[in-house]
């Protein structure tokens, strides 16, 4: 027997903007053919979310990356310390 899936909770919120983005959003939505206010808020947090996921694995990325530069700097000075040599020269 297959059980129905189960519908995510949603949450109504109030959001308080001026009359003329509203304006603009209403005509964004009414341009790009979405169904309403509703759809494209959600789109738009969905989007905000994906972004912000993706900015921060690249942060981190970054970071690990940082750290393996700097450990491997480490590791040829002193690699080159251990052969005689004073400093790296490129």
């Amino acid at each position: 027997m297959v059980m129905p899936k189960k519908r995510p909770q949603k949450v109504t919120f109030k959001v308080s903007i001026s009359t003329a983005l509203v304006e603009r959003f209403d005509k964004a939505i009414m341009d790009d053919g979405y169904d309403g206010r509703s759809e494209l808020v959600i789109r738009l947090i969905r989007d905000f979310l994906d972004d912000r996921d993706k900015q921060n694995t690249v942060n981190t990325e970054y970071l690990v990356l940082k750290e393996k530069k700097n450990l491997l700097a480490q590791q040829i000075q002193y690699d080159l310390l251990e052969n005689g040599d004073d400093e790296y020269k490129p």
